[in-house]
């Protein structure tokens, strides 16, 4: 993908992020999912809870966003990044979504980082059926 393509959509992507966010707060869905591993098998997925999570973190409550999934943190500081950005470029002429982007991109193609990637997710999803069953 070229450059423009690619920061136009990670900022498409952020800006769906965003009225996902909105949304959330303004409407509840009276204790049912939208998630389909939760909706077909019956237990939370590793990312379940990230968009109370980052809700959470909104309103600065800080250990009910790490209560709710500790992804929100990462996803939080995604959707506060890619704007910043974009402002960047825009007022300053400096680009950094792009240059970021190639960067994380080839850190994420390394197997040391999937096995440790894959492991953290392997904790929070642990935690999450753990606290799904009453274990936690």
């Amino acid at each position: 993908m070229t450059k423009s393509k690619t920061s136009l959509y990670l900022i498409l992507v952020c800006v769906l992020g965003y009225l996902w966010i909105a949304i959330s707060i303004n409407y509840t869905l009276d204790d049912r999912t939208v998630c389909l591993v939760k909706n077909i098998y019956g237990i939370p997925c590793p990312t379940c809870g990230s968009t109370h999570g980052v809700i959470a973190l909104l309103s600065g409550d800080l250990y009910a966003a790490l209560k709710y999934n500790p992804n929100s943190y990462l996803l939080a500081l995604i959707m506060l990044f890619i704007p910043a950005c974009a402002v960047s470029y825009l007022i300053f002429g400096k680009e950094w979504m792009y240059g970021t982007y190639k960067k994380v991109n080839c850190i994420i193609k390394k197997p040391l980082f999937l096995i440790i990637f894959l492991t953290a997710e392997a904790a929070v999803w642990g935690y999450k059926l753990g606290c799904h069953f009453g274990w936690i």
